[in-house]
């Protein structure tokens, strides 16, 4: 394991020294079974960092990774970048947990004992946290603003060849439903084409509307709110 390689490099010390380094000394396990299901308490120091890490080996890749990368000139955030964590909401969340699991033995480790190396793992993994945290705050913000740029407001059902092809949302608040316009017009193109029942409004008017809640032949796209 990497974090050995490092540790006390200046030092030639063997793994079971290390461990005692960051031990503490009392009775119990590195981990410990609770009545709760797939969830285990941890020891908070080394023998519990390395048992977490038994559990979680994806996760000691990446830790093992980005401890290497930030001693050989690479930037937090560049390495999340090429090992592609950033990319997935999925994968940011489970590195981000992960990175938190892992912040929370060192920061007990430092407490028994001081170390320059240590340290910098530990604000290393804060500062990924932060960056997972970050990135993912600012794709559902993007997907929001997605969503309300997609959304029309208005008092009464209406279709139009103008909205055709846009994906709007159309919501009638005051009448206490929603619909896709697009869904409602791909459903119904013969009723708008030539001879169809409302071919005249929406050829010679630009529109198809209704004052009081919407026709029956779009009751299938109608979400009540």
């Amino acid at each position: 394991m990497k974090i050995f390689n490092w540790l006390f490099r200046n030092r030639k010390l063997s793994k079971k020294e290390v461990v005692d380094q960051y031990k503490i000394n009392d009775d119990r396990p590195a981990s410990l079974e609770t009545n709760i299901e797939d969830q285990i308490m941890f020891k908070r120091d080394m023998t519990g960092l390395l048992e977490y890490f038994k559990q979680m080996p994806n996760m000691e890749r990446i830790y093992n990774q980005l401890t290497h990368f930030i001693r050989n000139g690479y930037s937090v955030k560049k390495y999340l970048i090429e090992a592609n964590i950033l990319e997935d909401e999925e994968i940011r969340d489970i590195t981000a947990k992960g990175f938190n699991f892992i912040s929370k033995f060192l920061e007990d480790m430092l407490k028994i004992q001081e170390n320059a190396e240590l340290r910098k793992d530990y604000n290393a993994c804060l500062e990924a946290i932060s960056i997972l945290v970050e990135t993912s705050t600012k794709s559902i913000n993007d997907e929001n603003n997605l969503k309300n740029m997609n959304t029309m407001n208005r008092r009464n059902f209406y279709l139009s060849p103008k909205l055709y092809g846009k994906n709007i949302t159309i919501k009638i608040d005051n009448q206490g439903f929603s619909y896709n316009h697009d869904k409602i017009v791909d459903a119904n193109k013969k009723r708008f084409s030539k001879g169809g029942s409302a071919h005249k409004s929406w050829s010679e008017k630009g529109f198809y509307s209704k004052t009081s809640g919407y026709p029956n032949w779009a009751s299938e796209f109608i979400r009540n709110e």
